[in-house]
């Protein structure tokens, strides 16, 4: 499994990108990817100036696309995306 998340949006619009396999995810950001796969959150509207994220999740031959939330996206995976400078 290879988990990669990009933060976008923002007041500054500065993006932030993080990549994580499988053997790096703790034990809650696993439990926190398969709960996404398994019931992924509905879309919601954007706020203006907010965060929002795109989750890309390969697993066992199949791509998963998500683009979730501030409020969707789970805490034990918000420290995945870091910002380069």
């Amino acid at each position: 499994m290879r988990v990669l998340i990009e933060r976008k949006g923002g007041v500054a619009g500065v993006p932030a990108r993080g990549e994580r396999a499988d053997h790096e995810l703790n034990a809650e950001q696993r439990a926190a990817v398969d709960s996404l796969l398994s019931a992924p959150p509905q879309p919601r509207a954007r706020k203006p100036d907010g965060f929002y994220y795109k989750v890309l999740i390969e697993n066992e031959g199949s791509t998963h696309n998500l683009e979730l939330s501030e409020e969707d996206l789970p805490e034990s995976l918000s420290s995945i995306p870091t910002i380069s400078l």
